[in-house]
């Protein structure tokens, strides 16, 4: 017996010595970026992360300056045929509304010039919390034409890995857009859960009505001071971060001076911007971007081990734009 309780210790001692061993070895953490491919490019962003959070490292960046900008549409969610927003003021229009102002700003065939401060209209002295219930629904539960998922489902599921991936590194990620920053604040904080501080887009006009009242409500216009387009971003970034980004991300032309600036960053700096080039998962259009020197150009074909997350077990594709 005294030979079988000193096995027994024996034993026991051996399972509390290799318990956190094997513990360790079980919950090694995944790779970066598991939804990219190993390409060049994601060896390049795994690089500089590591450079500028690293302390110690000669390019290390403080987290207070530790800044990443990204564009939305086409940037981290689909944008064709059109830009979300769009989709949404279009079937917002294309119900039945009681008021028959709604009527000078509708859509009709083959038109949609006036989807700027105009559309503003169909959604005049409503609270921010209804519009936000408005738009998040409108996402949720309304399929894209060609995808057939819901809009919701279209966010590109390498970017938010990226996304994730620099703040579970202290950097500070805003969401930089030309969308209307009331939607920017519903649909893409409801896919991100930053703060709404994060998320900069173009202004729309608040109004108190009645007056001196709360909550404040949409006053149907735009700031067009506050465009978010082009130059409209640096001076955005500027006025309502106060930080330069060290890391900026676009798919377009209106977002090239948003580049521009990160790269005359202090600090190592990173420009990038998406190609979209997979006529199969997605579309084929050009980004009007030719790059700077050190710019990344990332290839939605081949930098991106999938584009979209699975949604009911099925892989999503797009197929052709609708013409």
């Amino acid at each position: 017996m005294p030979m079988l309780k000193q096995m027994g210790m024996l034993l026991l001692m051996t399972c509390i010595y290799l318990l956190p061993i094997l513990t360790a070895a079980h919950a090694q953490p995944q790779a970066p970026l598991p939804s990219w491919q190993d390409t060049a490019n994601k060896k390049a962003i795994i690089s500089f992360v590591q450079s500028v959070s690293t302390k110690g490292s000669p390019d290390f960046v403080p987290r207070e300056q530790r800044v990443a900008t990204f564009d939305q549409d086409g940037t981290i969610l689909i944008e064709k045929p059109l830009p979300v927003q769009y989709e949404h003021i279009f079937r917002f229009f294309e119900e039945p509304k009681p008021d028959p102002k709604l009527a000078l700003v509708g859509r009709k065939p083959g038109e949609w010039a006036n989807i700027g401060s105009g559309s503003l209209l169909a959604y005049q002295y409503m609270t921010l919390p209804e519009y936000s219930e408005n738009a998040i629904k409108f996402v949720k539960e309304n399929d894209h034409p060609t995808c057939r998922v819901p809009y919701f489902d279209l966010f590109y599921a390498p970017m938010l890995e990226l996304i994730q991936y620099l703040r579970a590194n202290k950097f500070r990620v805003y969401i930089v857009s030309g969308s209307w920053q009331i939607f920017l604040r519903s649909v893409a904080k409801a896919k991100l859960g930053l703060r709404k501080s994060h998320f900069i887009g173009t202004q729309t006009g608040l109004v108190d009505f009645p007056a001196n009242t709360f909550p404040l409500r949409i006053a149907g216009t735009i700031d067009n001071n506050l465009l978010n387009l082009n130059m409209g971003k640096p001076k955005n970034i500027q006025i309502q971060i106060g930080e330069k980004p060290i890391l900026a991300f676009g798919n377009s032309s209106s977002d090239v001076a948003m580049l521009q600036y990160a790269s005359t960053n202090s600090h190592k700096s990173l420009s990038l911007w998406l190609e979209h080039d997979d006529a199969e998962r997605e579309y084929v259009y050009p980004s009007e971007i030719t790059g700077e020197k050190d710019w990344l150009k990332i290839s939605m074909k081949n930098d991106f081990a999938k584009v979209f997350d699975k949604v009911n077990g099925e892989q999503v594709t797009c197929g052709l734009l609708p013409q």
